[in-house]
């Protein structure tokens, strides 16, 4: 029954119901409740649980039938507005349109009041009063593309201020920062022209063969670089074949065991070497025991 109570939070709502009537038909056999140790306590705190369960999975239904309510209205309503604005655009045009035609129009009566007010010669002014409508006509017309082209704009979304892209910015700054000589400490300063370059050689030094000046470019860049791997003391690794490689290894092997042979030698004839040495127990010298007397004479021990 615990094992149940933990699992509600994780079922259906038809099974939480399934599960409250079976628990019911059960309460409803009096003598089976009875013959219970608790008496069908459990049985009811269960179906208690139960019936929780199926209130708060109605509330949470409800909740999001209520939210779903909400986002529909509320797509609708963008939907009008969005409309409403792509109308109100559309009517700008139309009258835009309508003036360019009503301009386009009352251009042919400009043209022969300017005949008939213009001489026979000044056929120049005409041209040029032509070309004055030919340019307003161009300026009007981006005006009109640019509302015809333009997307539509998002009424509920805030306006924002038009910002320098990213990789611009990015590009001024690095422009910036190369104006900016770097130092360099492993350089000697130029009084005239700041920091010395390698590559840049001074006006009155002579000109470098294409050799020697890669052979200092080369020695510039051992100087100030620690991306070179130092000189080889030994030849580079070779590949071998498999006959050679098992020549290589029985050589190794019999010199380890010459090496191992020796050694072993040297230590069982360090322990078979027998050293004799002086023996004297009462730490006397030998031949002291006969005394000689100021006379010259033995002593009676003898």
């Amino acid at each position: 029954m615990s094992g149940l109570a933990g699992e509600l939070s994780g079922r259906s709502r038809e099974e939480l119901q399934e599960i409250l009537s079976r628990q019911e038909k059960i309460l409803l056999n009096k003598r089976f409740v009875q013959t219970l140790p608790d008496k069908g306590k459990k049985i009811t705190d269960f179906v208690e649980k139960v019936r929780q369960a199926l209130e708060a999975l109605e509330e949470e239904e409800e909740k999001q039938a209520s939210l779903s309510t909400i986002g529909t209205e509320f797509q609708v309503r963008y939907q009008q507005a969005l409309a409403q604005r792509r109308n109100a655009e559309r009517e700008t045009v139309k009258e835009e349109e309508n003036l360019l035609e009503t301009g386009r129009t009352n251009q042919p009566n400009t043209e022969g009041v300017m005949e008939a007010s213009t001489p026979a010669g000044g056929a120049e002014d005409l041209v040029e009063a032509l070309g004055r409508v030919n340019l307003s006509e161009e300026k009007n017309r981006p005006l009109r593309d640019t509302v015809i082209n333009s997307p539509p704009r998002n009424v509920f979304s805030a306006t924002q201020s038009q910002k320098k892209p990213h990789y611009i910015e990015v590009l001024d700054r690095a422009d910036a920062d190369k104006e900016k000589h770097r130092f360099k400490p492993n350089q000697q300063r130029n009084k005239g022209s700041g920091s010395s370059s390698p590559g840049h050689s001074s006006g009155s030094a002579t000109p470098l063969s294409a050799e020697a000046r890669r052979q200092r470019d080369r020695k510039h860049l051992d100087d100030i670089t620690a991306a070179k791997l130092p000189p080889l003391h030994h030849s580079p690794a070779q590949l071998l074949t498999l006959e050679e490689s098992a020549a290589l290894l029985r050589e190794q092997t019999r010199k380890q065991q010459e090496v191992q042979a020796r050694l072993a030698a040297q230590k069982l004839a360090e322990g078979l070497t027998v050293t004799m040495s002086g023996y004297n127990p009462e730490g006397v010298a030998l031949g002291t025991y006969r005394e000689v007397h100021d006379d010259g004479a033995v002593s009676d021990e003898d």
